[in-house]
């Protein structure tokens, strides 16, 4: 079981409505543990520019198809760390693993957090908002990445 979960505060914006830079949560449940922004004083993110840094990130790795990288959350102490080795990959929070699996289910289970993200809170964001078109050419760019990864695998 590999779960990621985006969430924006409801009440983290002003009268005119959320924009790109609300904040909000990231959760990661795995089969050896789970992290949150939420817990531990972390604290919340900018969701929507770091939803779309850590599929860019992603992407990126995918590509290189081995290795690794630390992700933070933006305006947070909220940390991840990705490691991409043949087609296993392991994500931790400090020292704490939380998965350690397929990295095609990983990514699937990203994929389909973020699409879910979307479909959720880019409707309420401002057809011209940055963060709007951030997060959709991310979400486009990492599902083309996750689709040639399983194609090569």
């Amino acid at each position: 079981m590999i779960i990621f979960e985006f969430s924006r505060h409801e009440d983290d914006h002003d009268d005119l409505g959320p924009t790109a830079f609300d904040f909000g949560d990231m959760t990661v449940v795995g089969d050896l543990g789970s992290a949150s922004s939420e817990d531990d004083g972390m604290g919340a993110m900018m969701i929507f520019v770091s939803v779309s840094m850590l599929l860019e990130e992603l992407s990126a790795l995918v590509e290189r198809g081995r290795g690794g990288f630390n992700y933070m959350g933006m305006s947070s102490r909220f940390s991840l760390n990705f490691t991409l080795m043949k087609r296993r990959m392991t994500v931790r929070a400090g020292r704490v693993a939380i998965v350690d699996g397929d990295a095609g289910q990983v990514l699937d289970a990203v994929l389909q957090a973020a699409n879910e993200f979307a479909a959720r809170e880019l409707p309420l964001l401002a057809a011209d908002d940055g963060g709007r078109t951030d997060v959709e050419g991310s979400i486009a760019s990492f599902s083309q990445a996750v689709q040639r990864y399983a194609q090569a695998n």
